[in-house]
């Protein structure tokens, strides 16, 4: 089974619905034991957030989180 790209699938919806998608990003910790922190907002609206020890994890958690919310509010 291959893996979900989450945060390309969170921009291919924005891009279909017209949403404007925003980050915020945060690092704490020294750099061999780094904390990411990342925070979706979609049109302005917190809809995702999520954590891990890189960017690119604490995105994807982030964006898996958004996915999900932005499909179930338009069923």
């Amino acid at each position: 089974m291959s893996r979900m790209h989450w945060k390309m699938e969170l921009n291919n919806l924005c891009q279909t619905t017209g949403a404007r998608e925003t980050w915020d990003l945060q690092v704490v910790g020294p750099e061999h034991q780094q904390v990411w922190y990342a925070t979706v907002y979609i049109n302005g609206v917190q809809c995702g957030y999520g954590t891990g020890s890189s960017k690119r994890a604490a995105q994807e958690s982030a964006s898996q989180q958004a996915y999900h919310t932005l499909t179930n509010a338009r069923r």
